[in-house]
């Protein structure tokens, strides 16, 4: 495991989610001050605000693709398509190691169910598993990056 992914792997045992233990070990490498990224990357949480959606270390992981090679110039179709090539990439890389990128099939529990979601936090099983997802996203992004 990397220092990065270690990092990434610490930030997520905090209490932070999926997405902000991405983003925040990025962040900084690509002109993002830390607060500002923990505050962005919030709501992708729990596959976006807890909605059992797309995953949201995948999401951190799109975010830091648009910070190092998001277009700034809205006729630069180059880094358009290069920004869009790497999300490709990510993408496809994730679900090889992981299966899918929605969250509540990834994580084995309903997220939109209060009840499933509690038991899924209580029983350990996001910490377990959603830090794998970190590690994956985190891991992928040092290949491709």
């Amino acid at each position: 495991m990397s220092e990065r992914e270690e990092r990434a792997v610490k930030v997520f045992m905090e209490g932070f989610n999926c997405a902000q233990a991405v983003l925040t070990v990025f962040c900084e490498e690509y002109g993002l001050d830390e607060l500002n990224a923990l505050r962005i990357a919030t709501p992708f949480g729990g596959g976006v605000a807890a909605q059992g959606n797309t995953c949201g270390a995948y999401n951190g992981g799109v975010m830091v693709i648009g910070l190092k090679e998001g277009r700034i110039q809205a006729d630069d179709a180059e880094a358009k398509a290069k920004c869009y090539e790497l999300v490709q990439r990510f993408t496809e890389r994730f679900e090889e190691m992981n299966g899918c990128l929605v969250c509540s099939d990834l994580v084995g529990f309903d997220m939109t169910d209060e009840k499933a979601r509690t038991e899924a936090v209580e029983s350990g099983v996001l910490r377990i598993k959603c830090s794998g997802f970190v590690r994956s996203a985190v891991n992928i992004l040092e290949e491709i990056l």
